[in-house]
């Protein structure tokens, strides 16, 4: 039986308008994200992967040909699976050729991200779009990591880790701004106790997808010292907050952990489900007043 979160109000929260502007910008990822593409599309740096051949030795070819940061291109990924570990680098996109949510085009194999230069957050980004990560568990499926600014946007697809004991994401990046955008995509414990997401620092944002630590009696979201912001999704597991003040809106959380949010983090929270465990935060809940918006 699912129980609410009634929370104390928050005055600071209290304006519809300010409410309004944070879900509408949730709403937004997706035209961002396709917006992106396009642009990146229609750049010179276009570079294609054969089923069968190596994503990682295209990635290379686009560095040694002077694509990155300022100068970005796109590599278009043919179904199939690539038996094979990747480092990204900023400026160099990655799309599956079905850009849709079809786990055709699969990575088996781990993902690294540290951007090699500094500057702003939103020059050492990273995206990719309709593509399936999956690693057997005895690292971290996806680092992202490193201490320049940098971000990465993850559309239309899954990060798998199995029983391996790592997570299938874990973020240690340092740099100011950092942040790691799930959009439309789930991160997956296949078996075993794990995390579904460890944040050591910069902030998990996570919109219209799924954080699946295998078990509701496993810490699905766990922070260390970063943040997560998470709006209509699926949380399976509970939420250790150690850090900063993290943002709930409209999420589902199985767990039999008592209390599901745990830790000395603040919590902001709008319509907030719980089944299974109890709730309770030491940082404390704040309520988001929510409002209707006409569309």
């Amino acid at each position: 039986m699912l129980q609410k979160l009634f929370v104390r109000a928050s005055q600071e929260m209290h304006d519809r308008e300010n409410m309004s502007a944070i879900v509408a910008e949730f709403d937004e990822v997706q035209d961002q994200l396709e917006s992106a593409f396009e642009k990146i599309a229609g750049s010179v740096g276009t570079y294609s992967v054969q089923a069968g051949s190596s994503i990682q030795s295209q990635i290379d070819a686009a560095v040694a040909d002077g694509f990155g940061v300022g100068n970005p291109c796109l590599i278009n990924i043919e179904p199939g699976t690539y038996t094979e570990n990747l480092t990204l680098y900023a400026g160099i996109h990655l799309a599956s050729m079905i850009r849709q949510k079809s786990y055709a085009t699969v990575v088996s194999g781990t993902i690294g991200f540290s951007a090699a230069s500094a500057g702003a957050a939103a020059a050492n980004m990273v995206l990719l779009t309709g593509i399936s990560v999956s690693a057997d568990g005895s690292a971290p499926t996806f680092l992202f990591s490193g201490t320049h600014p940098q971000i990465v946007r993850f559309y239309n697809g899954e990060i798998n880790a199995g029983g391996g004991g790592q997570p299938p994401l874990s973020m240690t990046n340092t740099g100011s701004g950092s942040t790691f955008i799930m959009d439309n995509s789930n991160l997956n414990v296949g078996a075993g106790a794990a995390n579904a997401a460890a944040v050591a620092a910069g902030k998990l944002s996570i919109a219209r997808g799924q954080a699946n630590s295998n078990a509701a009696g496993n810490v699905a979201l766990l922070s260390t010292g970063g943040e997560f912001e998470v709006s209509n999704s699926a949380v399976v597991g509970g939420v250790t907050l150690a850090a900063g003040t993290s943002l709930f809106l409209y999420v589902l959380i199985n767990s039999s952990l008592t209390p599901v949010f745990a830790g000395a983090g603040n919590l902001m929270a709008g319509s907030v489900s719980v089944a299974g465990g109890g709730s309770g935060i030491a940082g404390g809940i704040t309520q988001i007043p929510l409002v209707e918006i006409d569309t």
